[in-house]
């Protein structure tokens, strides 16, 4: 009788105890993964709308009109590509330092003092500054000079200026 009690006690404390146990650390292995999927999903949703290397937001490159001639992907993966950066870091490192040129130097500098001085913030060499904004065409008076050279250049592969060129070298030589 007293056995039975006891077995019956025992079954149900480890029962219990177990059940408690198991969904502890199965609750603690779920949250952790949890974390860590949240983490990725963060992780990539900057990737997707941040460039990696000056930190521009993909709606400022979409909708700034300094950044007119350049996309998002270009900037991301040709212009400032993470690896051509890393590439160039290990470049500098395998590197005699007596041979570096001016940039190499600076760079080297930085690095040296983790700095990151050197690398692109919130800019890209992609973007048109005010200055070139007014030859290009987007500018408050209408970018007179921007369209006025594309007419230049559109009269020209079509060939006028050459033709126009042509005659009046003609003309001087037969007047010579």
């Amino acid at each position: 009788d007293d056995f039975g009690r006891r077995i019956i006690f025992d079954l149900t404390f480890f029962i219990i105890c177990g059940m408690f146990l198991f969904n502890m650390i199965g609750g603690l292995i779920l949250d952790t993964f949890t974390h860590i999927r949240d983490e990725r999903e963060t992780r990539s949703a900057i990737y997707r709308s941040e460039c990696f290397v000056s930190g521009l937001q993909r709606n400022t490159i979409e909708e700034d009109p300094r950044y007119r001639f350049v996309s998002f992907s270009k900037l991301n993966d040709e212009s400032q590509n993470l690896w051509k950066y890393l590439y160039f870091i290990i470049y500098l490192k395998n590197k005699d330092s007596d041979e570096y040129t001016g940039v190499e130097s600076y760079v080297s500098k930085c690095l040296a003092d983790e700095s990151l001085k050197w690398l692109p913030n919130k800019v890209c060499c992609d973007q048109v500054s005010p200055e070139e904004d007014l030859l290009v065409g987007g500018g408050k008076h209408g970018g007179g000079m921007g369209v006025a050279l594309e007419a230049l250049l559109r009269k020209l592969d079509a060939g006028e200026e050459g033709k126009q060129g042509e005659e009046k070298m003609d003309s001087a030589k037969k007047s010579a």
